[in-house]
Parts: C-alpha cells; sequence; structure tokens
C-alpha cells in the first residue's frame, strides 16, 4: 500500500510538473518551410550535376543530395553556411561529435551516381546543459540543440509578435561543392510560407 502510494504521489508530481512547464512556455509554434528559387520543384533542386531536395525540422535541416555527375563531387563543410537573418553561422553534420563541432571539418566526398543523406545545424546551436537532482525528479544534463526558430513565446505578446512576423521570411543555406574539379557556391535560399500558434494547456 506504501508503496502504490508513493507511486501515485510520485505521478501527480510529474505531471503537474508538465503542466507548469508547458504553461510557463506559453503559446508554441510550428512552422513550414519551401525552397524558391530557380530550378525548383517541390522542395528539389535539380541542375546538369546533381539533384537536392530539403526537409527542415524543428532543429535541422536535412537533405539528400543525388551526384548526376561522371566524378565525385565535395560538399566543402568550412565554407558552408546558415544565414537565417542575414548573418552566417557555420554548421555541423551527421557524423561529427558535438564536442568537435568547432573543429575543421573534412569535406564529404559522394561517388558518382550515388545519393547521400546528411543534415546541417548551426554549431552554436549546440550546447552542453548541466544536470539536476532531487529527491523527486532527476536530470543528468547532456547535449541539446537549440530550435532553429522560436518554437515558444514565454508568455510574452512581443515574442508572440515576433514570431508571427516570420511567415514570408526568407532566409539560405551556402553550401560551396567541388564539381568536376571545379569549387562551386551554391545558395539555396528558403521561405517561411505559414506559423501556425497553438495555444498552452488550460489547467483547472
Amino acid at each position: 500500500m506504501k508503496k502504490i502510494l508513493l507511486v501515485s504521489v510520485l505521478s501527480a508530481i510529474t505531471l503537474v510538473g508538465c503542466i507548469s512547464i508547458a504553461q510557463l512556455r506559453g503559446n508554441t509554434y510550428s512552422y513550414s518551410h519551401k525552397l524558391v528559387g530557380d530550378n525548383i520543384i517541390d522542395n528539389l533542386y535539380e541542375d546538369n550535376d546533381f539533384k537536392i531536395t530539403f526537409s527542415v525540422g524543428t532543429k535541422e535541416m536535412d537533405f539528400e543530395i543525388y551526384n548526376k555527375t561522371d566524378k565525385s563531387v565535395k560538399i566543402i563543410w568550412d565554407e558552408t553556411s546558415f544565414i537565417p537573418y542575414g548573418e552566417g553561422k557555420k554548421v555541423m553534420h551527421k557524423g561529427v561529435k558535438y564536442t568537435d563541432r568547432d573543429a575543421a571539418q573534412v569535406p564529404t566526398s559522394i561517388p558518382s551516381k550515388t545519393s547521400w543523406s546528411d543534415l546541417v545545424v548551426p554549431t552554436d546551436n549546440v550546447y552542453y546543459k548541466q544536470g539536476y537532482y532531487s529527491q523527486y525528479v532527476s536530470n543528468p544534463g547532456g547535449w541539446e540543440t537549440h530550435d532553429l526558430w522560436l518554437t515558444a513565446d514565454y508568455n510574452k505578446p512581443e515574442t508572440d509578435s515576433t514570431i508571427m512576423k516570420l511567415k514570408g521570411w526568407k532566409y539560405r543555406l551556402v553550401m560551396p561543392m567541388e564539381v568536376n574539379g571545379v569549387k562551386k557556391d551554391y545558395t539555396f535560399n528558403f521561405e517561411i510560407t505559414d506559423v501556425v500558434k497553438t495555444a498552452p494547456p488550460v489547467t483547472n
């Protein structure tokens, strides 16, 4: 009986904590994105050398590239930049350790007539969160990643206004590549096509 009572109490504390956190975050927001510009159909870019599709997530930008040429294509990571507000941000990609995010990154070589799936994350969005411990709730801490765009307003009307104005905002990914031995700077332009706001749960 004591064990059942303890479990019930801990469950209630956890539930209250979750609701409190949700209330603290205020409204939450989700985004829709699209690739814009020339040589583009439904978020797919294609030219004579390759085709590439993008999917923008909450914390990273995923992509798949197909090398159409007869030679290897290289992605030059140290010169790749995510540009959300006009200032370029260094990025990391899959396989890079969080602790090595600021170190030089070896270019990715994509063989002829093959596909490669990867992602980009701004390095300054990655941080180490210290853990905390208590009698009822503990978190050991670890590496975490900020969202690409604000996803909560923390009950601040000015933040809500800033987020909602992002509809129609344009941003870029600059990804230099070596194609047939020649370096080319590819710029992929994106637009936030919609911002959906969700109110926090109502508590009794």
